[in-house]
């Protein structure tokens, strides 16, 4: 029970991916190979295009739009200036410079607490003269009587080293290198000699030798808060040894310089183009102003896959395909519902874009787009419905790849339309030829039309119509060369291909002829019953009637088991029990089948052998099953039934109705129309009551007018002629031809 639970919920694929659900999908991949296909092309097209080519479309500019072109030397010159007043100095702080003051100050020191608590001034002037002998600094004798006294002469040391670092991390310039610098340079940048970078500072703010004097006594005054007198001091021998530490790196400076002028942008002079303004005119040669409309418009140098862009196109295509779409649901449900149908159609439709594309981009006129062709293909495969609206479709964005062009949209669709309608219904190869010619006439006609509309020259317009002329003759090739590709690949008929299944000649045909020669007549009788049918409800009567001469080639193998073949003989059913009889009967439409397969017939005519007689009761042997039937209800009625599928079209249909009115009707002893016309309306009736018609569209009044059909064809079939008295002795040889005269 579990593992019947777990089969029960296995998602059914196939049944999900059919149908409409699959046509969504085909639309929905054909949305996206569309656009990438559109993008590609733009980018393959105007991503190359440079100063010099020839123009293959025409452009019109979309919108009002300013683009840079030609160089504004004033302009970029003064940005290379200030660009260059942009980059500092490169100044490196020069660490030896501090190191040595240090030093000098730690010998000071050391000299001073070597001689702690002297006060003899003859000793005092020695040790004074030492320093300044030893460091080349120079303290009073009361300088170094205070230092002398003191215990902490240790922590004044490191005060006043504190004092050096301060300002010496800060950079000292000398005066005069300060006024140079700022002669050229707006800021400096400070580095500690190690190429790491301590900050960047304005040049005016920079520390000099004079001003750092100033900054080291205010920085003082919280070193040495307690005590102003070693303040006094420390200031004095900081201004003794205060010194430029900062070196200028001209090297880097001037490389910094060089690369910020070269990374300056440089300036163009504005040009600005109006709406609608020609910018690009096909056959003209392109201008570097052209090339510069084009880049500010995002369609060359590599802009074309903005996002702007690619949204804009895929907004263009799914609104068509929307309309497209909501078209076919509203007036052509069949189409949208078969996958096979929406193949085909987007299949066709993503061809004739390519071969616009490349037609477009070619030095040859886009009137030479053979859109009349595929318009012809889908007239002959689907209907003319779904013909007319995608050639709506196309024209219209086959005209905006072309830049926008009425005249070419307008062109198209003339000439489409009128190839649609001459090809309506075509029987024959030679009228694709005509409705070919009359496209290409028509297109030439509207060209005419737009070139006297625009006043052009008749020379342009007449070259032009040739272009048109010439679509249509492409046209005919087109469909010609693809019809059978696209028939054989997506298994449809067309009247063509069903015209010349209707030949008599056919080897099945000439076979049923020699092995059931009663089946074979029966089958040209079936088959103008559904033509009449056919005729009269607007159905297919060409695929009714070949579908009607095969419906019972399978009776091929077996012919004698078959009433009609019987020619007198004895039938060979006599011998066999009513069930053995009916598996035989059945098995016609299984052997047709495979009969039908082997020649590799369509699928469309296979339907019409295996629905001819749909689920029907094998009425005769299953009435015989029942009198020879110990216990009837033990007998079971679905053993005499065919094992189907109903008819699912109304060709189908007709076909069964025709068949068994056809076979009835042989079994009249007085066909008079009233007889023929019950026997009709009797067996129509059963089978609508039998459930038979259940899964075609055939309506009520369709049945009516059918019976009507089959009526006035039997009618014709059984007429009844005068009986003539015989001749006697005495009547004359031209009494004679008289009389045979008027029968």
């Amino acid at each position: 029970m579990v593992m019947d639970g777990i089969k029960s919920k296995k998602l059914d694929l196939k049944g999900i991916f059919s149908g409409k659900i699959l046509s969504y999908i085909y639309c929905s991949l054909f949305v996206l190979c569309l656009l990438m296909l559109t993008v590609y092309e733009a980018r393959q097209y105007t991503g190359r295009l440079k100063e010099g080519d020839i123009a293959l479309r025409s452009l019109y500019a979309p919108y009002d739009f300013s683009y840079p072109f030609g160089v504004n030397e004033k302009e970029t010159e003064e940005k290379k200036n200030n660009v260059k007043l942009q980059v500092p100095a490169i100044f490196r702080i020069d660490q030896s410079i501090e190191d040595g003051s240090i030093n000098k100050l730690n010998t000071v020191f050391n000299v001073l607490s070597q001689n702690k608590n002297i006060t003899d001034q003859v000793l005092l002037n020695e040790i004074s003269q030492k320093i300044t002998n030893d460091t080349e600094l120079t303290l009073s004798l009361d300088a170094v009587s205070f230092l002398l006294a003191r215990e902490d002469l240790d922590s004044i040391r490191v005060g006043i080293v504190d004092i050096f670092v301060h300002v010496f991390s800060m950079g000292v310039m000398s005066e005069s290198e300060k006024v140079n610098i700022l002669n050229e340079y707006r800021s400096i940048q400070i580095d500690n000699g190690q190429k790491k970078l301590l900050g960047t500072v304005n040049a005016k703010d920079i520390l000099t030798d004079k001003t750092a004097y100033e900054v080291c006594k205010k920085y003082s005054l919280t070193v040495f808060s307690d005590n102003s007198q070693t303040r006094k001091i420390a200031m004095d021998i900081v201004k003794q040894m205060i010194k430029p530490n900062l070196v200028f790196n001209e090297a880097d400076t001037e490389k910094a310089k060089n690369l910020a002028i070269k990374n300056a942008p440089v300036i163009y002079n504005m040009v600005s183009v109006k709406k609608n303004e020609l910018i690009l005119e096909r056959g003209k040669r392109i201008t570097a102003a052209v090339v510069a409309q084009l880049v500010q418009l995002g369609v060359t140098g590599g802009k074309m896959q903005k996002i702007t862009y690619l949204f804009g196109m895929l907004f263009s295509i799914l609104i068509l395909l929307g309309l497209a779409i909501a078209y076919f649901f509203i007036s052509d449900k069949k189409t949208i519902s078969k996958p096979k149908y929406v193949a085909i159609l987007l299949i066709n439709s993503f061809f004739i874009i390519i071969a616009a594309q490349v037609i477009i981009n070619s030095p040859q006129s886009s009137y030479l787009i053979p859109l009349a062709g595929f318009s012809m293909l889908i007239a002959l495969l689907i209907n003319a419905n779904a013909a007319i609206f995608t050639t709506f479709f196309l024209s219209i964005y086959i005209g905006l790849l072309a830049g926008g062009k009425v005249e070419v949209t307008l062109v198209l669709i003339v000439g489409s339309l009128i190839s649609v309608y001459m090809v309506m219904g075509a029987r024959r190869r030679s009228k694709i030829i005509i409705a070919g010619l009359a496209g290409g006439i028509g297109s030439a006609v509207a060209i005419v039309a737009i070139g006297l509309l625009n006043n052009l020259e008749s020379r342009i317009f007449l070259y032009d119509c040739s272009w048109g002329m010439i679509s249509g003759i492409v046209s005919i090739f087109l469909v010609m060369g693809a019809l059978p590709i696209v028939e054989y690949l997506f298994k449809c008929t067309t009247n063509i291909t069903l015209l010349e299944l209707s030949d008599l000649n056919h080897p099945l045909l000439k076979e049923l002829t020699l092995k059931a020669p009663g089946t074979y007549q029966h089958s040209i009788m079936v088959g103008n019953l559904a033509e009449a049918a056919c005729d009269a409800i607007g159905a297919n009567s060409l695929l009714s009637r070949v579908g009607a001469y095969y419906h019972d080639i399978g009776k091929i193998e077996k012919a004698e088991y078959f009433s009609e073949n019987e020619m007198g003989v004895k039938s060979k059913h006599e011998k066999l029990t009513a069930s053995m009889s009916a598996l035989i009967i059945s098995n016609h439409v299984k052997d047709g089948v495979e009969l039908a397969t082997k020649y590799k017939f369509n699928p469309k005519i296979i339907n019409f052998i295996k629905e001819h007689h749909g689920t029907s009761l094998i009425y005769f042997f299953y009435r015989k099953a029942l009198e020879k039937a110990h216990d009837q209800a033990a007998l079971n009625e679905q053993d005499f039934r065919y094992d189907g599928p109903k008819p699912q079209t109304k060709e189908s249909a007709i076909v069964l109705l025709a068949d068994s009115v056809e076979a009835s009707s042989r079994a009249l002893s007085d066909p008079t129309p009233a007889r023929i016309k019950g026997l009709v309306q009797k067996i129509i009736n059963n089978k609508f009551i039998d459930h038979q018609l259940d899964e075609c569209e055939l309506t009520l009044k369709d049945l009516d007018k059918i019976a009507s059909s089959f009526v006035r064809v039997l009618t014709a079939v059984f007429h009844t002629r005068l009986e003539y008295p015989q001749a006697t002795k005495n009547t004359s040889k031209e009494d004679d031809k008289d009389k045979c005269s008027k029968s």
